[in-house]
């Protein structure tokens, strides 16, 4: 296993001496602590670690099935695949702004939604009930044709004729 220290301290374990070893596991990026025995082999080289330092851990089990660290040598083995190490690669953030053909795309949308909602109470208006969707739609069409056509010709109707109505 391979780790970073984070923090050493030597500590007494009643007649034994210990160093506790705060640690990433450089692996799978989790934090943890272990304490490690002046009997158990990585002792000698872990009560000298510094913060930053980085290890290659053995761990085994001793003869009462408990899993210790056998040996520790300074520096990592193996390549990031082998070690289960991921490059980790950050794509840019994606814009959440919509783009002009979405934003046309959009209004088109909402045109021809109102020119249906439009179409339905035009024929409610009139008392005809029995007016199929394909007549609906035909009329919502004529609506949203009407909305959507911006024309030079179709922009001025109205505008031209219109008097100033402010006094001079």
């Amino acid at each position: 296993m391979n780790i970073q220290v984070i923090k050493t301290e030597l500590v007494k374990k009643g007649k034994a001496e210990a160093v506790e070893v705060s640690y990433k596991n450089l692996e799978n990026g989790k934090v943890a602590s272990k304490n490690v025995m002046s009997f158990h082999g990585a002792f000698d080289v872990m009560k000298d670690a510094k913060e930053g330092q980085e290890y290659n851990v053995k761990a085994e089990k001793d003869k009462n099935d408990y899993w210790i660290w056998g040996s520790a040598s300074e520096g990592v083995v193996g390549t990031p695949k082998a070690t289960g190490l991921r490059a980790v690669s950050q794509s840019a953030p994606r814009s959440t702004y919509e783009t002009p053909e979405e934003r046309a795309r959009k209004q088109i949308y909402i045109v021809r939604q109102s020119s249906l909602a439009t179409a339905v109470e035009l024929f409610s208006v009139q008392g005809n009930t029995e007016a199929n969707a394909q007549e609906v739609i035909e009329v919502a069409d004529q609506f949203a044709k009407y909305v959507l056509d911006v024309s030079p010709d179709r922009l001025m109707v109205g505008i031209i004729d219109m008097k100033d109505d402010v006094p001079l």
